[in-house]
C-alpha cells in the first residue's frame, strides 16, 4: 500500500517537474520595463487630439511594456480611420523605464467642395 502511494506521488512529482521546462523559465525571465509615458507624435498635421489617440491605446503609464498590447493599439488606431500610418518606437527613460512614442501620419479628409462661378446649372434642390 505504501509502495503504491509512493509510486503515485513520485509520478505526480515527475509530471510537475517536466512542466517547469526551459520554455516556462524563459517566460519568467522575460520581463518588460515599466512605461513612463505614452507620447503621440504627429508627423504631418494634427487631425485629432492627443486624448483621441490615448483613448485608442491600450497601454498606460505605470504598466509594464507589452508587445501584444502595442500591436492591438496600432490595429485600433488604424481601424479608427483617422490615420494613414502608425509606427511605435520605444525610448529609454529615467530609472529603467521606457517612453512609448506613437508616430502618427493623419489621413487627409475632404471637408467641403465649393464651386465658384457656375450660375447656369442647378440640381433639383436648387444647389449646384
Amino acid at each position: 500500500m505504501r509502495t503504491k502511494s509512493f509510486c503515485s506521488l513520485f509520478a505526480v512529482l515527475l509530471v510537475l517537474s517536466s512542466l517547469s521546462s526551459p520554455a516556462v523559465a524563459q517566460d519568467a525571465e522575460r520581463e518588460f520595463p515599466e512605461i513612463n509615458r505614452i507620447i503621440p507624435d504627429f508627423r504631418n498635421f494634427r487631425s485629432v487630439s492627443d486624448q483621441f489617440v490615448l483613448g485608442n491605446v491600450q497601454l498606460r503609464a505605470g504598466m509594464d511594456y507589452n508587445p501584444a498590447l502595442v500591436d492591438q493599439s496600432v490595429r485600433t488606431l488604424y481601424q479608427s480611420g483617422q490615420f494613414e500610418f502608425v509606427e511605435v518606437r520605444v525610448e529609454q527613460a529615467a530609472a529603467g523605464k521606457v517612453d512609448v512614442v506613437f508616430e502618427i501620419t493623419s489621413k487627409y479628409t475632404i471637408e467641403k467642395i465649393r464651386y465658384n462661378g457656375n450660375n447656369a446649372f442647378w440640381d433639383t434642390a436648387g444647389r449646384i
